[in-house]
């Protein structure tokens, strides 16, 4: 029996019941217009990528605006980079990290102005020990994403096991998370306690899940998504899109429960620490609904129709583009 492709696919509401309202910076709009003036600056982009850059909506909030377009650009170079490219990349970024005063070489790729820029301006507001634990899970990000140019040229699928690996440090959760501490003093022995190692793999798992079942779509219609827990579910499981997006589903109530009994039982360190580990608890549950609002809104998965679909959960599948030039040739 020959199994027909589906024409549309359900898209879970994992933000159903989630606790932490939505919230967004009184300073947004005018910190996104000056990190966004910063970045065009530089020209890091040709005219169609600028095009697809300038479509998307993106003290420590300016550090967070340009942590993201950071993101952006080096997303950008990296998804289409070798091996040998990407880790040229990866030394790069991290000579201006460590190095953020030292002036960079005329003809080094852009990335490593950009990432000193951003990090001179960051650190002056950065506690010392957020300092060091956000360059430390940088590097972390940035070496994955040269795993993920290893598995893209050898075309690897990876088990699911395998996959969370190195996507929970290729989604740049963690780099994220430490721009909450900026301004924090919080001791390593409450970093190392298992409550907050727990609370932040269950919002970076979520933040992953969400990511890739809002972004198979469209990945899967250019080719891209062996680097995706939907594909890569399909792929262990030998199963439809549909029954993946319910496994994303399912693990993702799974990872939802796990951290709001863990946030209900976090231990005592004292007042002064206890107030701000409940603010960084909140920061992580505030990520995980605004990456879900940014996947609709930012037009980067769903275009203009990305409110109405966050609304009615049903989108059409996108066709693969065709290659005229190998069916003609095979006629």
């Amino acid at each position: 029996m020959v199994r027909t492709r589906p024409t549309y696919i359900y898209l879970p509401d994992t933000a159903a019941g989630w606790p932490f309202p939505r919230t967004v910076n009184p300073y947004y709009e005018e910190t996104k217009a000056e990190s966004e003036a910063w970045i065009s600056s530089l020209y890091p982009f040709d005219a169609y990528v600028q095009k697809k850059f300038n479509a998307c909506d993106f003290n420590h909030i300016r550090t967070g605006a340009d942590l993201m377009m950071l993101f952006f650009v080096f997303d950008e170079y990296s998804d289409v980079a070798s091996v040998k490219d990407a880790q040229e990349m990866v030394d790069i970024v991290m000579d201006a990290l460590r190095n953020p005063h030292k002036p960079r070489p005329k003809d080094e790729n852009i990335l490593g102005e950009i990432a000193k820029q951003f990090w001179q301006r960051g650190m002056k507001t950065a506690s010392a020990p957020s300092a060091r634990r956000f360059v430390d899970y940088f590097e972390g990000y940035l070496k994955s994403v040269v795993e993920q140019a290893q598995d893209r040229e050898h075309n690897r699928i990876r088990s699911i096991a395998e996959y969370f690996d190195v996507r929970r440090l290729t989604v740049g959760a963690r780099p994220s998370y430490a721009l909450m501490e900026l301004g924090m003093n919080i001791p390593d022995e409450v970093w190392e306690d298992p409550a907050m190692e727990i609370m932040a793999v269950c919002v970076t798992d979520m933040i992953i899940l969400d990511n890739d079942m809002l972004s198979w779509n469209v990945e899967q219609s250019r080719g891209d998504d062996a680097h995706n827990i939907v594909r890569i579910v399909m792929e262990a499981k030998k199963t439809d899109v549909a029954s993946a997006m319910k496994w994303v589903e399912d693990y993702h109530s799974l990872l939802k429960k796990t951290f709001l009994d863990v946030y209900k039982s976090v231990p005592s360190w004292g007042r002064e620490v206890d107030a701000q580990v409940q603010e960084y608890a909140r920061g992580l549950g505030n990520w995980v609904i605004c990456n879900i609002s940014w996947s609709f809104e930012s037009a980067r998965y769903f275009g203009k129709e990305g409110r109405r679909i966050r609304e009615e959960r049903v989108v059409a599948i996108l066709d693969k583009p065709v290659l005229v030039g190998v069916l003609e040739s095979d006629a």
